[in-house]
């Protein structure tokens, strides 16, 4: 009987020691991670803005969550960088973090011309979240 509690025990810890470690690598927290698209604008037929808002924190200790996004695409098709200054390729925002309560505008390049009509926009973070909405181009 005794032998068996302890593997059972074992059992317990292995899987909380590996779970906190996710956890804290990022891949827990996907879960937290909350996002707004508050607006979609496409300027000319192929320039796209995208303005998001970070609403994520942890509910029960009420801790910012802040996300990194991965890319944007619009009806599947990944935008690209046409910023001032930058290579022309996959929007990769490594580097620009959404704060918790934090609006941001991304733009990028759609790969065709966007027509009139309803279209779809998701948005992935760097730990995997996906946000979906639908917008509308006149």
């Amino acid at each position: 009987m005794i032998l068996v509690v302890m593997v059972g025990m074992s059992l317990v810890f292995a899987y909380v020691a590996v779970y906190a470690d996710n956890y804290k690598t990022g891949v827990g927290s996907s879960v937290l991670e909350s996002l707004t698209l508050e607006d979609v604008w496409v300027d000319g037929s192929q320039t796209v803005h995208v303005w998001v808002y970070n609403s994520g924190t942890e509910a029960n200790l009420g801790t910012a969550v802040n996300l990194n996004i991965a890319t944007i695409y619009v009806d599947g098709s990944a935008l690209t960088n046409n910023q001032a200054g930058s290579n022309y390729g996959t929007i990769n925002f490594n580097e620009q973090s959404v704060n918790a309560g934090q609006n941001v505008q991304f733009i990028g390049e759609s790969s065709q011309p966007i027509a009139s009509g309803t279209h779809e926009i998701t948005v992935v973070t760097m730990r995997g979240s996906s946000f979906k909405e639908q917008f509308d181009v006149p």
